[in-house]
């Protein structure tokens, strides 16, 4: 057992000089790599759900589908609208964002409505 000079013993020895030396955070047991290891393992758990995920799971296969073109649809136009002004070197402004939705809600109804839907 480890004594100090005035015949402290082991733990109140050292977290007394810790705390001299205003280190005692070495001493927290929240404050240790287990803790942290333990914290990130919780926190992974919580992330897993992912809000895309569960509204894609409660669809059926064609709800799925569906969705998934519609997106890629939004992501190949919205990427070919932006590089537009990347390649002129202009600045993207609001009115330009609400003017490509306004015209990719308007191609997209017109899709729609050309559509014909046979049941058998």
């Amino acid at each position: 057992m480890t004594h100090s000079s005035n015949g402290e013993t082991g733990f109140y020895f050292l977290k007394k000089m810790y705390g001299d030396l205003d280190v005692l955070f070495l001493t927290d047991e929240y404050d240790t790599v287990l803790a942290y290891e333990n914290k990130g393992k919780v926190d992974q758990a919580t992330d897993k759900t992912d809000p895309l995920m569960d509204t894609l799971n409660s669809m059926n296969r064609v709800q799925q589908v569906e969705l998934i073109c519609e997106y890629n649809d939004l992501k190949t136009e919205l990427k070919d609208y932006l590089k537009r002004f990347a390649d002129e070197g202009t600045v993207v402004k609001r009115e330009d964002i609400q003017q490509f939705f306004e015209e990719f809600q308007s191609r997209k109804r017109r899709r729609v409505d050309g559509m014909q839907y046979y049941c058998s």
